[in-house]
């Protein structure tokens, strides 16, 4: 996995938190220990902090690869991304799912590492009000 973060400016006020995934490209491979084909699949995830003005604060941009394993489907799989640079909904569903849960993790590291915001929201615990 390659990872690329940095704050520019120092945040001062609001700032809107812009995620994006994209998959970067498909290919066929052998998993030689466990003796079965799959698809290496690469991908970009990007968060970018952006101000008011939409002044760049800072961003963090982690690029790799994830594995599917699905012989029956793998030809069709790959034709259709040559042809179209698409996937089928339900691969490209579990594909970015499990793209969003290895980078989530990451990016909520990495950010504190750089002194960004989260790029999700953390929950908050508050004291309780009377009558609750």
């Amino acid at each position: 996995m390659k990872i690329e973060a940095e704050r520019t400016i120092p945040i001062r006020g609001p700032v809107e938190v812009k995620t994006n995934t994209n998959i970067k490209g498909v290919e066929d491979m052998e998993m030689k220990e466990f003796n079965k084909k799959a698809l290496k699949v690469g991908y970009e995830y990007k968060v970018e902090y952006l101000g008011e003005k939409q002044e760049n604060h800072g961003k963090i941009v982690l690029s790799g690869d994830v594995f599917f394993v699905d012989p029956a489907e793998n030809n069709e799989i790959i034709d259709e991304w040559k042809n179209t640079k698409k996937l089928p909904k339900l691969v490209n569903l579990e594909i970015l799912n499990a793209i969003m849960r290895r980078c989530i993790i990451k990016t909520m590291s990495i950010s504190e590492d750089v002194q960004l915001p989260p790029p999700i929201a953390i929950p908050i615990a508050k004291e309780k009000e009377e009558g609750q």
